[in-house]
């Protein structure tokens, strides 16, 4: 029997006037994750604009556990890109993390 996997997803919505930074976050965090061997794949993509009400910056993680995941989490450098550009950055972040 197959381990249940967890999936994490985050949509962020920037500010008008912080649009410019999305590649620059997106950049950051591929970079980051490189070295996170814990995340079995991660996805990030930025808004093609094709229909209103949308975020900006849309995130697919995949872990073996919940163990995995919290190591991805709470990881300084993450947590360093979240307080440094996400945020600041940010009108909404939704998160959600589901076993599959």
């Amino acid at each position: 029997m197959m381990r249940p996997m967890i999936r994490h997803h985050v949509i962020t919505t920037l500010n008008d006037d912080a649009k410019h930074m999305a590649p620059v976050i997106r950049d950051a965090l591929l970079e980051w994750v490189a070295g996170v061997p814990e995340c079995l794949s991660f996805e990030i993509g930025l808004d093609l604009e094709l229909a209103d009400n949308t975020g900006d910056i849309a995130i697919l993680a995949q872990f073996d556990s919940v163990e995995d995941y919290r190591v991805y989490a709470t990881d300084e450098r993450h947590l360093e890109i979240i307080s440094t550009m996400i945020a600041p950055n940010a009108t909404s972040i939704a998160r959600s993390q589901i076993e599959l």
